[in-house]
């Protein structure tokens, strides 16, 4: 079983959540890991006690032109969704950073005029908390293949015998956040208690309810404030808890430390529990 912890925006608590998740679970006797797939700054596992298990290199397959074997049929032109990939009478331009890794292109070319050929993304990376496993994927300065890193470590993840998988989602409603959830059972959104954490997250909801996907509400940073009880009254039904805005938790956060013995975050973390191990039920 896999579940998502996400956010419409950046610092709403989404990293916050899943590492209490891993370390409640694990407390709990479940077979889990963390898969950080918050590619261009993973982080999750600053607050754990680590041991350094394995490095990978991620490569990604992007189209090369061929001059001499294009015969100008125009099978490719206007294919690429992405603009990496556009056919010019005689040549092609090819942004290479672009590229989905998608392969359209090149199944579209009978000719032999568009190859694929590896480029390094990044790395997939692993560690070890006390028998649980970390992935996080780590994205190469100046690429922008998020989605296809993600995809490498969610594979990388995946192939291990779990009871349950833990993602930690980039920020907003990017493709990357898109292909985190894709394949996820349950996303708990987490939704700060502020204009921009109300605005964002409602935007982000919005993509999950048109994926049709499952999906639970944990306001963060609460301080019960006047622009958002709209959300509250449109969500009521969805918001299963809530942690107060407490300066004990951001020290302790600001400190690399979590805070599973404070009141609300064990009630939130029960909530999650009781709502996964139902999930579970219902799958067996």
């Amino acid at each position: 079983m896999t579940i998502s912890f996400a956010s419409g925006k950046g610092g709403a608590g989404k990293t916050f959540l899943s590492a209490h998740s891993l370390d409640f679970f694990l407390k709990k006797g479940t077979k889990v890991a963390l898969a950080d797939l918050d590619v261009e700054e993973p982080n999750s596992k600053i607050f754990f006690d680590i041991e350094d298990l394995s490095k990978k290199e991620a490569f990604a397959y992007v189209p090369e032109f061929i001059k001499e074997n294009c015969t100008e049929c125009n099978r490719c032109l206007g294919l690429c969704k992405f603009n990496a990939f556009t056919k010019l009478p005689g040549s092609a331009i090819i942004f290479k950073q672009m590229c989905h890794d998608c392969g359209l292109c090149y199944y579209a070319c009978k000719n032999g005029a568009i190859v694929r050929t590896k480029m390094r993304i990044g790395e997939v990376k692993s560690y070890n908390y006390n028998g649980a496993k970390i992935f996080e994927g780590l994205l190469d300065i100046g690429m922008e293949q998020g989605v296809v890193l993600i995809k490498q470590v969610k594979k990388e993840a995946l192939a291990e015998e779990l009871e349950l998988l833990i993602q930690d989602s980039a920020p907003g409603t990017s493709c990357s956040f898109v292909e985190t959830i894709s394949e996820s059972d349950i996303t708990f959104m987490s939704i700060e208690d502020s204009p921009m954490g109300i605005h964002d997250g409602e935007i982000a909801i919005k993509v999950l309810e048109e994926m049709k996907k499952d999906f639970y509400i944990i306001i963060n940073k609460d301080i019960e404030s006047n622009y958002s009880q709209g959300f509250r009254k449109k969500f009521n039904e969805k918001i299963i808890a809530t942690i107060p805005e407490k300066k004990e938790i951001a020290s302790r956060y600001a400190e690399k430390k979590l805070s599973p013995e404070d009141a609300d975050i064990k009630k939130a973390m029960n909530e999650i529990f009781s709502i996964v191990e139902k999930k579970r039920g219902e799958k067996k």
